[in-house]
């Protein structure tokens, strides 16, 4: 598809920019001089959506879908922690899912890469397998701190540090915010991220809703590794080992004859074996939504990642329909923030995911919520929570990013009213008090929004 001419659109982006953003200031005013309890919660009079024309090709599959000639639609979402949790992209599954039926869950981590990892339709569960070789006795707190004096505020902040750290059930998790090169070549991760190392340790899944009868499950493979076993009710398989290649990443695909809520992997061996995520998804016509968020992830994280040799052949592995980037929170404190350098490498960004899949898939780009800053007032006690002014400039940037590079765009700064809007969110207990991020029924309630403008686009086009 022919990019647009970078000169001949910067009037005209600088002006739509300007509207969204004034909009969003003017309407976030007349909330506050409003009865809070009257007003509405998300402004939806504002401009909150721009470009979604250019999803015609995601739409046209969700009315084949619906028609009943095709069997699958996925989405792909990238994000950092407002993704993560799985809290706005669970409740969007779950509304798509209503209307186009359920497709499985998708793509899931193998083990728990953070103590907190949630996937609204499965539970995931791990343990240590007893083996013959004694295990090394854990360090204590205090010799650990000895031996890792400037590591352990990364382990105190997060389960993994910059090299990860074993864990007691037999995982060692890698996320590709801290590591991205080794000996001058770019490291391998899954799609959400991260890169997972297990020996004598199993992995259990449990469907909370739905059940599935495909599965595929990725992994490194190298002349010598551990025995890798799939368990479901029906058998134990051993995945083979092909010691004849060159180390890899491989996929492992089977279908089950009648569809199962629960599985177990399980790595055997003195070697350990390395794990980039499964897929789970069943023979039912519907939509396949994969969550694949990072905490503290920024658009750097997934742009430096290693697309030739690995995320390009998942992509295909996923075949992905629409890809949606959520991020813009975490380059708030980013030290070295420039709006025309964050234009540039969101430009990029969505230029290496459509050659990634050979410009075959339609993006969204969903912008950051509103954040709020506490400012210390010298007359009164109270603290004033404010918008920071760079939250405007990275929002401008990706509209400009999106534009040009025929993406679509959706508002999230908008749709809860523009400035300071976090903290009426926060008062009604639909924010969290550090003012960044949303409650659970906050993030259901964007998902709503976000849905419907969605689907206001595909009614009015079909």
């Amino acid at each position: 598809m022919k990019k647009r001419d970078t000169s001949s659109y910067s009037i005209y982006i600088s002006i739509i920019t300007s509207v969204i953003l004034i909009c969003s200031c003017q309407d976030s005013s007349a909330n506050k001089s409003r009865n809070p309890s009257k007003s509405s919660l998300f402004n939806t009079n504002s401009i909150n959506s721009l470009g979604m024309d250019y999803l015609n090709r995601f739409y046209a599959k969700l009315s084949a879908l619906d028609q009943g000639t095709i069997n699958k639609v996925r989405i792909l979402q990238f994000g950092d922690s407002h993704t993560s949790c799985d809290w706005m992209t669970g409740e969007l599954r779950k509304l798509l899912s209503k209307r186009f039926g359920s497709g499985g869950p998708g793509y899931i981590h193998v083990g728990k890469p953070w103590a907190w990892y949630y996937h609204t339709l499965v539970d995931v569960q791990t343990r240590k397998l007893h083996s013959q070789t004694p295990e090394e006795p854990d360090e204590s707190p205090f010799i650990h701190f000895i031996k890792n004096p400037f590591r352990i505020f990364y382990q105190y902040l997060d389960e993994n540090s910059k090299t990860g750290k074993k864990r007691k059930d037999g995982w060692t998790h890698y996320r590709s915010l801290f590591s991205h090169k080794y000996k001058g070549r770019r490291l391998p991760y899954g799609l959400g991220g991260v890169r997972s190392i297990g020996k004598e340790t199993q992995s259990i899944i449990r469907c909370r809703e739905g059940d599935f009868d495909h599965i595929e499950l990725w992994y490194h493979e190298k002349p010598k590794r551990g025995r890798l076993y799939l368990n479901t009710s029906e058998e134990q398989i051993l995945i083979p080992l092909d010691s004849s290649v060159k180390p890899h990443i491989r996929r492992f695909v089977h279908e089950l004859s009648s569809p199962e809520k629960s599985l177990s992997i399980e790595i055997r061996g003195k070697n350990p074996v390395t794990l980039y995520g499964m897929v789970l998804e069943s023979s039912d016509r519907g939509i396949v939504f994969d969550t694949l968020g990072l905490d503290g992830a920024k658009i750097g994280h997934l742009l430096r990642q290693d697309w030739e040799n690995t995320l390009k052949t998942q992509m295909a592995w996923r075949q992905p329909d629409l890809i949606i980037l959520a991020y813009g929170t975490n380059s708030l404190n980013d030290p070295k923030f420039h709006p025309k350098t964050y234009q540039s490498r969101f430009r990029k960004l969505i230029q290496t995911i459509q050659r990634a899949t050979h410009h075959s898939v339609d993006i969204l780009v969903i912008g950051p919520p509103d954040k709020n800053i506490s400012i210390a007032s010298k007359r009164r006690k109270v603290k004033d929570w404010v918008t920071p002014l760079r939250l405007k400039r990275i929002i401008e940037a990706q509209i400009t990013a999106s534009h040009l590079e025929n993406a679509a765009f959706i508002n999230q700064f908008a749709l809860m009213g523009g400035n300071d809007s976090m903290q009426r969110f926060v008062q009604k207990k639909l924010g969290q008090k550090d003012h960044t991020h949303l409650t659970k029924k906050g993030y259901q309630k964007m998902a709503q929004q976000i849905y419907a403008i969605l689907m206001s686009h595909y009614d009015k086009n079909r």
